[in-house]
């Protein structure tokens, strides 16, 4: 049994587990919840000694939700509880079949002892990733634990152990084989982590990042770690160099992410992708990604500066041209309200005709255009009386010339 200081019950788990105990039932608080003590993110996890039918007689309210392991879960007003029968195996041959032995601890919920077979709690203290059992063995049994290492390593900071780190680049390539739906949130927390540039680089060293997102630009790591903790975008920057849209189709993200990330990344590097002197181009730009797309690969090519990710004879030029399309972007956004303030002004064009006398043509252009700047400037000159006397003075000084 393992020494340390009890953990602090949920509400939920604390009325779940008297009622297990009083039952007769060996009940043993598991899992990552355990780990997150005071603050659990997920319902709690409840190893039982006891068939899923003898908790469902327990528990009338409670669900069976998972049939193939026979986990049921329990709602309270707490919130729900999670309990699964260890089955003839026992506590300690269900702590064997956690991912690493971190998780591989349980708290005996009438005893209040911790159960603690594969050493989880010491590897925590020293940042260890280990596996319960041989690490190829385990890592063969379910290959996405390779992944999962890698993400425990963005997240929490655990290390994979030498013979962990081996086995994941022995079964790197079976990766391939785990539905998609299990690969997808291993792959978002891994890039929300503070440690995603470690996870990364263990990716690549080990094959993983070639097994799962094959033709990844090295630079990879550095990039996306100096990049906001936004999904999309530091995936974005990871599948740099791969056929973005297969690979993020193969990885598990909907068909809506899948369209951004292959319009984004078809754009990249931007100060290559468009001609920025040439307001077309930039309204096309804008069409095709909106500012916020030229916003994310704006940031992402600066960020490849600040990496180093650009080799020093071609970075001056790409500040150039990102300074470039930050003017031209400025100067189309500028045009578009001068033409959105035409629109709103309170006399139109027939009525400039009327008063300057003139035919449709360039004349009336330049008033329209005139007057919508005149109003961007106080909105209360936007009179039919105010623009009237305004237009008068314009012509008047002869500024209606081309």
């Amino acid at each position: 049994m393992l020494e340390r200081p009890a953990p602090t019950l949920p509400s939920a788990l604390r009325s779940v587990g008297a009622r297990l105990i009083e039952a007769g039932h060996e009940a043993w608080w598991t899992g990552r919840t355990l780990l997150e003590a005071g603050a659990p993110t997920a319902a709690p996890c409840v190893a039982v000694g006891a068939s899923a039918q003898a908790l469902l007689e327990l528990f009338p309210r409670a669900i069976p939700v998972r049939p193939k392991s026979a986990v049921v879960t329990v709602p309270t007003p707490a919130g729900p509880v999670d309990l699964v029968p260890v089955g003839s195996a026992g506590i300690e041959g269900a702590l064997a079949r956690e991912d690493f032995t971190l998780t591989a601890l349980a708290f005996h919920l009438g005893s209040h002892c911790w159960l603690d077979p594969f050493g989880g709690s010491q590897d925590r203290e020293r940042q260890r990733l280990r596996t319960p059992h041989p690490a190829d063995e385990h890592v063969g049994a379910r290959p996405v634990r390779a992944l999962r290492a890698a993400r425990w390593l963005a997240t929490e900071g655990q290390r994979p152990d030498r013979d962990l780190e081996a086995a994941m680049g022995a079964h790197a390539k079976r990766l391939l084989d785990t539905p998609a739906r299990v690969l997808r949130p291993e792959i978002e927390r891994l890039l929300a982590g503070d440690g995603v540039a470690e996870a990364l680089a263990l990716l690549a060293r080990t094959g993983v990042a070639d097994a799962l997102a094959p033709g990844a630009r090295d630079d990879a790591p550095q990039v996306v770690a100096a990049l906001p903790a936004r999904t999309e975008l530091r995936l974005a920057a990871w599948l740099r160099g791969t056929r973005v849209e297969r690979t993020a189709r193969q990885l598990g993200f909907p068909a809506p992410a899948v369209r951004r990330l292959g319009l984004l990344l078809a754009h990249h590097p931007v100060d290559r992708a468009l001609r920025p002197r040439q307001d077309t181009s930039v309204r096309r730009l804008l069409r095709h990604l909106g500012e916020a797309g030229i916003r994310d690969l704006v940031l992402l090519r600066e960020t490849e500066l600040a990496t180093g990710g650009i080799q020093a004879d071609e970075a001056e030029r790409t500040r150039r041209a990102l300074l470039a399309l930050e003017t031209g972007l400025q100067r189309v956004k500028r045009a578009e309200a001068r033409a959105r303030s035409r629109g709103a002004l309170a006399i139109d064009g027939d009525r400039i005709m009327q008063l300057l006398a003139c035919s449709p043509g360039p004349t009336v252009g330049r008033a329209l255009a005139h007057l919508a700047e005149w109003v961007d400037a106080d909105s209360e000159r936007n009179t039919p009386a105010r623009l009237e006397e305004e237009l008068a003075r314009w012509a008047a000084a002869g500024e209606n010339s081309a």
